[in-house]
């Protein structure tokens, strides 16, 4: 079946922000990413080849197995020619995967 607009009612047509929306609330950087893959047409196969990334990786970033970290997102930000902060737009700087951060060392 194709989407038609005629189908819809015209109140189901609304425009929405999705940043601003309760979906985005539960997105994290790796399904971020998983859309732009999708949105781009690719499989993880083939991101995996456009990236070097294995795409056992590309799929753990995705299903939020393993954190997205700062290297892959600029390669798959480099491969769909989307901007890698994105990935990152609903984290705050302390929460961001891949950023490096100094543990302190517990005194013994």
């Amino acid at each position: 079946m194709t989407y038609s607009p005629e189908l819809e009612p015209e109140e189901d047509r609304e425009l929405i922000d999705v940043f601003k929306s309760e979906l985005w609330a539960d997105a994290y950087p790796g399904s971020i990413a998983a859309g732009a893959r999708l949105k781009h047409d690719l499989t993880q196969k083939q991101l995996a080849e456009l990236t070097g990334i294995r795409q056992e990786n590309i799929s753990a970033y995705e299903t939020g197995k393993r954190p997205l970290t700062r290297k892959a997102a600029e390669k798959i930000g480099a491969a769909l020619g989307e901007n890698p902060e994105k990935f990152f737009r609903n984290c705050s700087n302390a929460n961001r995967p891949g950023l490096k951060t100094r543990r302190k060392r517990r005194a013994r």
